[in-house]
């Protein structure tokens, strides 16, 4: 069983100092990860904020959580990725998704294909930036994408190559994050029209469902996979089962879901402990991430399981 270990999706800095102190701050709670994620809107962009989070840390991890594939050429991914490794010193995660938040492509005017072409183009481009990390000059011949005698400079730190991370709820995405990933996350299947995650899979059923489609797509590299997943919420509080009435009219759902939602935290610090502890046991997730208006009410709750 894989030790526990818990990320930061933050990506809201008030200017340089506020960055670097909340790196500090994440990597003083016990995390092992700050994630940044990648949308257009107010949030930062994510290789500067990983490099200087990096910079101003000595073991905290950085990582993006996660890339949206059509927003970039994977070479570039790979090289910005390649580098970040090098100044980092060997502290670089992937995540790389097909994309799946409409605005960032109605703002944009970046065509949001259907998501089968989506993820076709995310399977391709995953092998190139594995072929760039792993091989001295790469090509490679797809539908999507044309790479030819590409040299994989700089040479990354981590062997064979920084840990990949892929997430979704879907039997395609499942699938290539079962042959391909070193991380997967375990989310709720997003909605086909951009509009944000399927909130009838947000459940102990969905994830069951979710982990059986990775086992039998991973065979006998399942073992070897850590699983992630995102939390939606987390609410340190006496009163359970008014706390879910809250979540639930914010969420237009009613509390039995929010109490069955494995993504969601809620109750004293110890429940939340036993939830993740069970979590565990029962689906084998070892890798939870918060996101940044959590960490610091969580951060008990890292102290006490982070490594065990």
């Amino acid at each position: 069983m894989r030790p526990f270990r818990f990320g930061v999706s933050a990506f809201i800095a008030k200017d340089g100092a506020d960055w670097k102190n909340k790196a500090r701050e994440i990597e003083g709670m016990g995390y092992s990860v700050l994630l940044v994620a990648d949308h257009f809107g107010p949030g930062v962009a994510p290789f500067s904020a990983m490099a200087v989070a990096a910079a101003a840390t000595e073991e905290l991890r950085v990582g993006t959580f996660v890339l949206d594939n059509d927003l970039r050429h994977p070479a570039v991914v790979a090289k910005e990725l390649a580098t970040l490794d090098v100044l980092s010193d060997g502290r670089v995660e992937a995540g790389i998704g097909a994309g799946w938040k409409l605005e960032d492509y109605t703002q944009t005017g970046i065509p949001f294909d259907a998501p089968g072409v989506r993820v076709s183009r995310l399977e391709e481009a995953v092998r190139i930036v594995k072929g760039f990390w792993t091989e001295e000059r790469f090509s490679f011949s797809g539908e999507h994408y044309q790479v030819e005698e590409l040299e994989g400079l700089p040479n990354v730190v981590q062997r064979p190559h920084p840990p990949i991370f892929i997430g979704g709820g879907g039997k395609r995405i499942l699938g290539i994050a079962g042959r391909e990933a070193d991380i997967v996350g375990m989310q709720a299947k997003s909605k086909a029209d951009g509009s944000g995650i399927d909130d009838a899979d947000a459940t102990q059923e969905g994830l069951r469902r979710r982990v059986g489609v990775l086992r039998e797509a991973a065979g006998d590299r399942f073992d070897h996979l850590e699983l992630n997943l995102l939390v939606q919420f987390v609410r340190v509080t006496d009163d359970v089962e008014e706390e879910a009435r809250r979540i639930a009219e914010e969420w237009e759902t009613d509390a039995e879901a929010i109490l069955n939602m494995p993504e969601g935290l809620l109750g004293s610090e110890q429940q939340i402990a036993d939830k993740l502890r069970w979590l565990r046991d029962e689906f084998g997730i070892s890798y939870f991430t918060v996101f940044g208006n959590a960490y610091e009410d969580f951060a008990p709750v890292v102290e006490e399981l982070a490594g065990t």
